[in-house]
């Protein structure tokens, strides 16, 4: 995941062909692609305030994965 602030996120998929669903806490709004049924993207507010969008960069072609530094994360234990 890669976060942004949400004014920088640009969609250019038409809003009817995403879906919106959520779980946990039902605090971020993560976005359904439903020609491919992949998660690009969720939707929050980061802990500062500011509005977020959350990127999965495996879903963009240009991104080589193995040049990216991984942070492991434990979000089942926050």
């Amino acid at each position: 995941m890669w976060f942004v602030p949400r004014d920088k996120l640009t969609v250019t998929t038409p809003p009817e062909r995403l879906a919106t669903y959520g779980f946990n806490r039902h605090v971020v709004d993560h976005m359904l692609c439903l020609n491919c049924c992949c998660a690009p993207f969720g939707m929050g507010v980061s802990p500062s305030g500011e509005k977020t969008a959350a990127i999965n960069v495996r879903c963009i072609e240009q991104i080589d994965l193995t040049t990216l530094k991984r942070i492991p994360f434990d979000g089942g234990s926050r």
